[in-house]
């Protein structure tokens, strides 16, 4: 392969482009054409491999993957120039850190690929069975190729995408699941060709010869176009040794019959109800549909990540500096006369010459010497730190429904959870249950309601019908007690015989009309009926046998069909079954058959459905179901005004409606039509554009039949958690394919929309000077109504959206966006799949980047999942798709809430701490070092020991920041999630800020001089106190360099301490094992090498009283500010996060506190609050904190008399700064008369 791609780059090879489409033989006689088989193609081997890694290239893969890494090959390039050059560190300061980081990476890469090589040999070495001319041969999944017809048993997993030849069953038609592909569970039918369909036995396909001719492999699941020639002659030849291998000649074709998705069995489908299938395979290994799209997702990075890899190039920026400056200071001391005259500096303070060589080597040596300002260990910490995140994600009870655990498909997004600040979600399955229940129906112009078991006509006064009023509906109902409704129908079983019945027996024609639109229902559709067991219908008695002895299952892909059906056969029109060629439906006790002859499949731009059948009189019917928008412009009789009113009454009411329609064709019709098609779909080339072209001759003329509205409840919780998310300052877009008036009932019902918001549409626009015109008059209404125009909601279609994109010149949908951006809710209506990923990308572009998160459920949310920052899969009744293509899932919307304001909170926090925290204690540390070459005259001696420098970033500082990376937690779960508004004070990145960055390392920088300045002054005048030898001589270099560094280690562990909220068993033990085994280390490194110039060094410095304080003074004077700091910025300018966690820590702590604590937190509250002139100032009782987030209603918490607001709570300004102190030290009283509120300060 390697060489076919040089020569290929080189252009030295003949080989010839692979051809748009592939032809496939079946030929037992082994009898090939030498012209066919020198131009076969080579297939590739069934083999899975969803491994990254193999025996030979893992490690060079592998390290190649983790030297990618600005920090890892940073450390390697230094550990090469420390082995090149005179380092003044030895190499093992780098090398051994860089090791055990990338063994570290390795071992955790090559565990996971160890899992998928697992997995995949179980897959690849199942037995199955191919059919040859001495019968079947048993052989293993890898080993099927291109041509071999396989046996595939009962609950078998189909081994390759394999074209269905013949069944069990006579019928020909089988069931499977395809859970692994879409991760529906319902049954799905496909059907062989009724010419191939007789051979079931092995002998009788040894006799078959069979040439298939189909396009390339393409991802798309439901996309498959060929041709099947099929030959029932005896072949000539003799008794051969394989059966097929994918090229060959075919005798003497006597039929030939297009194929197409409803014949292709997919691998990672399951073999359901029926004993065996034999297939022809067509795809295999990586070019079957399941492996091209298990390569479809694309790599996201976090704000996080890419804050880290500009800090790291800050750094190298400053390390190059660094080195350029001390290689200049280098040069100049050498060249001072007191350096000269330094006799006992030896014979090489003359040696003052400058080349390039001395001079690329001392500016290495500086290099080296102050290279750990990059943390090393930082990579792999975040990487092992994720990795266990996502794993608390997944554990999550609070999360799980009905056995249905969360799922995070990737770990490096955690913290985008924390920064979301656009929510895109779809609406059907995803804010709803998608479970569908019939409601409402308009046949012949009158309105039907599905009430208690019964379908009522809704009747009016003044036309002869009447709508149902409010006050008519109970539960979502029409009330029957009305004088206009009238039962029509009797609800029935599916086993009673008598199944139809009109209240007016002598109102023939409407009772026809209500059979042929509930008939229509029952042919029109993709739904299969599974009947308990396996049974072969093929025969009127065994229809007979089904319907008195069977229940009837419906199972469907489309929640919608299936409602339908059910509640036609609910209300007499039932249908019983069928096949690929015929449809059975039981009307009035008779079973009527029709002749099924072509299915129109639904998709998303003609936006419905039909089949063309064939009734028992020879009438030839088109069947028709969509959109209205879809049907009643294409429609020339029936009353389509007054379906379309039903419609939108529907609508009105939050129902999804479709509208039913049908034409009668005449035989020439039929039979011209029946050619075209057949002519397009055995098109291997444009077969979709040409059967579409067929599809608009087809699809007009309609007669309206009539209109159906089904409904689909919201789930729980859902229009509290879209309150929840715009309190925390996330704007909720909805995007669905619904129509106006349906998903703007929706958006009304869960909360999206207030009553009183502001309406604004952009609503069937069809030219883009109209859209301008609009958006400038919204925009300067917009700009008229201040700051309350964010009071607004956005309504907005498909067709205005695809105007806009349309604009050459961009100003529409700049105008958009900033219209958009500007609404506190947007609904986006009647919009394709490509279209939602259009308005993420839109906003996910726009000024400021904002963070986008897209929720959804079916496949046609798959496209949006993909183009947000963070997609999130809600496993529904549509599929597994959208769960496969997000980041995280889980069973329900409401989820989100604590998905996003809890787990992204802490990973934001604890993830952003680290970062900030890594790089300043690799500057604190190496401040030491670049200090000290002020003292050595810049000549490149470290001041660190070694064994300091190797395991300062790997093991004495990386365990604590490692666990509180994990356990942290800056505020409980119960205050996040009830507070909504905390999660505010994370927008834009503002924990990994310039401002924050300034703040962390500028506190680094001055921490680290102070400590040398310090230390340098501690040993220069103490040199009674401070002694590194037991002769009592003045403490020497080893000395100072082990005070400083175990000052460090103090340092950084108590700057960590200080961020820590959430301090547990864990933290500490962590800490103390960090620390402990720093001391532990370093007296062993000065006890037991007498040869080592730290020996005894450690024991010497620290036996007495002195070093102690030092170290103490030390520590004071750099925490000193820090906290005073703190403490002014807590006093004088809380945040709300800081004033929460303040005033829950109070309340969770009164039982064990001094009570006139408590009551100065809410003493405070009430002055703060007759300070701003609130009028009505109740006293807040002590019990008023037991309610403290227990409730979520805007910034106030608890009720009545109870109330604490949120914005008060520890809030003084400047000048009543005092008033805490009194409140803490002396008793205090508060006294109310009307609007007045006394408090009085007393003193002991």
């Amino acid at each position: 392969m390697v060489l076919r791609r040089l020569t290929h780059f080189l252009g030295l090879n003949s080989e010839r482009e692979p051809p748009k489409s592939r032809t496939i033989y079946f030929d037992p006689s082994d009898k090939l054409i030498p012209e066919i088989s020198t131009t076969s193609q080579n297939y590739p081997d069934n083999r899975i491999v969803s491994s990254k890694y193999t025996i030979i290239n893992f490690f060079p893969k592998c390290l190649f993957e983790q030297f990618r890494r600005i920090a890892n090959f940073y450390f390697l390039c230094m550990g090469m120039v420390q082995l090149i050059i005179e380092s003044p560190v030895s190499p093992i300061t780098s090398i051994a850190p860089l090791a055990f980081v990338v063994a570290v990476a390795l071992v955790k890469q090559g565990y996971e690929d160890w899992l998928r090589h697992k997995a995949d040999n179980e897959v690849n070495k199942r037995i199955y069975h191919v059919v040859t001319c001495k019968g079947l041969k048993k052989i293993e999944a890898k080993d099927i190729q291109v041509g071999d017809i396989v046996q595939v048993c009962l609950d078998d997993e189909i081994p390759c995408d394999m074209v269905l030849i013949s069944t069990s069953e006579n019928e020909g038609q089988c069931h499977v699941t395809t859970a692994n592909l879409d991760g529906e569970t319902n049954l799905k039918v496909y059907h062989s060709l009724t010419e191939t369909k007789s051979f079931q036995s092995v002998e009788s396909l040894a006799t078959l010869g069979i040439k298939i001719e189909c396009g390339q492999p393409e991802a798309d699941l439901y996309r498959f176009v060929g041709t099947m020639a099929i030959s029932g002659n005896e072949l000539s030849g003799n008794k051969c040794e394989n059966g097929g291998n994918g090229t060959g000649s075919l005798s003497s074709p006597t039929v030939k019959k297009p194929i197409g998705p409803s014949n292709l069995l997919l691998l990672g489908s399951t073999l359901k109800n029926i004993n065996y299938v034999n297939g022809m395979a067509v795809y295999t290994g990586v070019e079957t549909k399941l492996s091209l799209n298990s390569r479809f997702k694309s790599t996201k990075w976090s704000n996080i990540e890419r804050g880290v890899n500009k800090y790291l190039i800050i750094f190298l920026a400053i390390l190059f500096c660094e080195a350029v400056l001390l290689s200049i200071l280098h040069y100049y001391t050498r060249n001072q006369s007191w350096y000269i005259s330094s006799w006992y500096l030896g014979e090489s303070v003359s040696e003052t010459s400058v080349t390039f060589s001395n001079s690329l080597e001392n500016f290495l040596a500086f290099i080296v010497l102050n290279s750990y300002i990059i943390p090393i260990s930082m990579y792999v910490t975040i990487e092992i730190q994720k990795f266990f995140g996502s794993l608390f994600f997944v554990w999550d009870h609070e999360l799980c429904d009905e056995d249905s655990p969360a799922l995070a498909n990737t770990s490096d997004l955690n913290e985008e959870l924390g920064q979301v600040e656009y929510l895109f979600a779809d609406k059907t399955g995803t804010l709803t249950e998608n479970e569908m229940i019939f409601r409402r129906c308009s046949v012949g112009g009158v309105c039907y309601a599905d009430l208690g078991g019964e379908l009522h006509s809704i009747i009016s006064s003044s036309h002869g019908r009447r709508a149902a009023s409010r006050s008519d509906r109970v539960d979502g109902h029409v009330s029957p007690q009305g004088d206009g409704a009238h039962s029509l129908f009797t609800r029935t079983s599916f086993k009673s015989e008598r199944l139809l019945r009109s209240v007016d027996d002598s109102d023939d024609n409407f009772s026809d009309d209500v059979v042929d639109f509930l008939t229509l229902i029952c042919l029109c559709h993709t739904v299969h009926v599974n009947h308990g067991k396996t049974i072969s219908i093929d025969s009127t008695e065994a229809l007979d046998r089904v319907d008195s002895t069977s229940p009837i299952e419906y199972q469907a892909s489309s929640p919608d069909e299936r409602a339908l059906v059910v509640a036609s056969a609910q209300f007499g029109v039932v249908f019983i079954g069928g096949s690929s060629t015929f449809l059975d439906v039981n009307v009035n006790g008779s079973r009527q058959r029709y002749q099924l002859l072509h299915t129109l499949e639904f998709d998303a731009t003609r936006k419905r459905m039909s089949v063309i059948v064939r009734d028992r009189d020879g009438n030839y019917k088109l069947l028709c179901k969509g959109a209205e928008s879809a049907i009643l412009p294409l429609a020339t009789s029936g009353l389509r005004d007054e379906t379309r009113r039903h419609v939108d009454d529907f609508a009105i009411e939050g129902l999804r409606t479709l509208v039913m329609a049908e034409r009668r064709l005449t035989d020439d019709q039929y039979h011209e039509y029946n050619q075209k098609l057949i002519e397009a779909k055995s098109s291997l080339f444009d077969s979709q554009a040409k059967s579409l072209d067929i599809y608009s001759e087809l699809e007009r003329d309609f007669h309206v039949l009539g209109a159906t509205g089904v409904e689909d409840k919201l789930q729980d919780g859902v229009a509290e958690t879209i309150e929840y998310l715009r309190a925390a300052g996330i704007r909720v877009w909805i995007l669905t394919g619904d129509k106006l008036e349906t998903a703007v009932n929706i958006s009304l019902a869960c909360g999206h929309f207030k009553r009183n918001m502001e309406r604004s549409f952009l609503v069937g626009f069809n030219s883009v000077e109209s859209i301008r015109c609009e958006m400038a008059s919204l925009l300067s209404e917009m700009n008229a109504d201040g700051p309350d125009s964010n009071y607004r909601a956005l309504v907005v279609d498909g067709l205005t959206l695809s105007q806009c994109m349309l604009d050459k010149e961009g100003s529409s949908l700049k105008d958009f966006v900033e219209v958009a951006r500007r609404c506190s809710a947007v609904l986006c209506c009647r919009l394709s799949p490509l279209q939602k990923a259009e308005v993420v990308s839109l906003i996910k572009n726009s000024k400021g980047s904002p963070t986008c998160m897209a929720v959804g459920d079916g496949a046609n949310d798959v496209s949006m999942i993909q183009e947000s920052h963070v997609g999130v899969g809600i496993m529904g009744n549509e599929g597994r798709q959208a769960v496969r293509a997000s980041d995280y899932a889980f069973k329900r919307f409401r989820f989100l809430h604590r998905a996003i304001l809890v787990h992204g909170r802490w990973y934001y926090l604890r993830l952003a701490v680290l970062v900030q925290y890594f790089f300043y204690k690799n500057i604190v540390f190496i401040m030491g070092q670049l200090f000290f070459q002020f003292l050595c005259t810049f000549s490149e001696q470290s001041f660190y020991a070694t064994f300091i420098l190797t395991c300062y970033n790997v093991t004495f500082t990386s365990l604590p920041v490692f666990i509180f990376a994990l356990v942290d937690q800056d505020v409980p779960e119960t205050l996040a999630l009830n507070q909504p508004r905390l999660y505010c004070d994370l927008a834009h990145n503002s924990a990994l800020t310039w401002s924050q960055f300034v703040i962390w390392q500028g506190g680094a920088l001055l921490h680290g001089i102070a400590l040398y300045v310090i230390s340098y002054i501690i040993f220069h005048f103490s040199h009674q106190g401070l002694s590194s030898n037991p002769d009592g001589l003045p403490p020497d270099l080893y000395a100072f360099s082990v005070f400083v560094s175990t000052a460090v280690i103090l340092i950084v562990h108590l700057r960590l301490a200080i961020e820590i909220h959430c301090w547990n068993l864990l933290i500490s033990l962590a800490m103390f094992l960090s620390l402990a085994g720093y001391f532990v280390f370093v007296m062993t490194w000065c006890w037991f090498d007498p040869s080592n110039p730290y020996y005894g060094v450690f024991f010497s410095l620290f036996s007495t009283p002195v070093s102690w304080l030092a170290l103490l003074l030390v520590l004071s004077v750099i925490f000193i500010p820090d906290l005073t700091g703190r403490v002014l910025q807590v006093a004088l300018r809380p945040s709300l996060t800081r004033r929460m966690r303040v005033a829950f820590r109070v309340q969770s702590l009164r039982p064990f506190v001094p009570r006139r604590f408590s009551r100065a937190v809410l003493g405070i509250s009430t002055i703060r609050r007759a300070c701003r002139g609130q009028g009505n100032t109740h006293l807040v009782r002590d019990d008023t904190m037991d309610t403290l987030g227990e409730t979520a209603s805007g910034s106030m918490v608890g009720s009545g008399d109870k109330t604490i607001d949120c914005n008060s709570v520890i809030e003084p300004p400047i000048s009543e700064s005092y008033i805490w102190w009194w409140l803490l030290i002396f008793p205090w009283s508060v006294e109310t008369s009307g609007n007045e509120t006394h408090i009085s300060l007393l003193p002991c």
